[in-house]
């Protein structure tokens, strides 16, 4: 018990220097032909199987794991001014300001510095009802025309980019002003092999069907945002403001996010 413990702290050790000699090729060729030679990484390899060192950590946006406890919602609808609000801000989406177009809307801290792929697989929770699972199809559109993403039917796998839409139930006093509409987020496995490491999303949207308003592509649109990398934008005219506007169309600042997330 005492070897194989032994072993499995060098392999971690191993790859922890792997990732820091990895920005320098010079001496990551040098290193690799001397661990290639030990004895140790003989042992290691027997160990796991003369496959990989794998540790994976599971890190879940606050959107998902931690929502309830730091936010009253996630996508919200402003009872009082909803429905001029969307109609006024659907209305000037092609008239947008300039200056705002060449902004970018924040992204996920978990997604930050992830070299995620591009191509991802999507599922639906069991019992997902159909007007939802229309809307997310929606939405799922709307990123695939990006060029940026691209998003197939799928099942879940270890190894890809998945996404899994749902719904759930949760009903709030209307008198607090805003009702919780959807809660989404990406989930990020690192997996780290003897000289590299891998980035999965196996990120969640879901709606609140306790509210009929909550099935829309706009917030559909929002909460897949979420589960792909985007966080919350101070612009009203993106898909990722917290409070619905009703739209469903990706902003500039929208695009560049996504850019920076998945064109390496």
């Amino acid at each position: 018990m005492k070897h194989r413990l032994g072993l499995l702290l060098i392999g971690t050790l191993v790859a922890s220097t792997t990732l820091w000699l990895s920005q320098d090729p010079t001496k990551l060729a040098q290193y690799q032909q001397e661990i290639s030679a030990s004895p140790i990484t003989a042992s290691v390899r027997q160990f796991v199987g003369e496959n990989e060192i794998r540790l994976s950590t599971w890190l879940t946006s606050h959107h998902e794991k931690n929502a309830q406890k730091q936010q009253p919602s996630d996508t919200a609808i402003a009872l009082n001014d909803f429905s001029a609000t969307a109609t006024q801000t659907a209305n000037d989406t092609a008239t947008q300001d300039e200056s705002q177009t060449e902004t970018a809307t924040p992204i996920e801290s978990i997604v930050i510095g992830r070299r995620l792929a591009s191509d991802y697989t999507y599922s639906f929770a069991k019992a997902t009802p159909e007007p939802v699972r229309s809307v997310f199809l929606a939405a799922v559109k709307e990123y695939n025309d990006t060029g940026l993403v691209s998003l197939v039917p799928g099942a879940l796998t270890d190894d890809q980019n998945h996404i899994v839409f749902g719904t759930y139930l949760q009903r709030e006093n209307p008198q607090q002003g805003t009702l919780e509409l959807g809660r989404g987020g990406p989930q990020i496995i690192v997996s780290y092999q003897l000289f590299a490491s891998q980035a999965i999303n196996h990120g969640t949207a879901n709606l609140n069907i306790a509210h009929p308003v909550a099935i829309a592509q706009s917030v559909a649109v929002h909460e897949l945002g979420h589960a792909l990398g985007l966080d919350h934008s101070n612009d009203r005219h993106s898909v990722m403001y917290p409070i619905n506007q009703g739209l469903s169309q990706l902003t500039s600042a929208d695009f560049n996010s996504l850019r920076q997330i998945y064109q390496h």
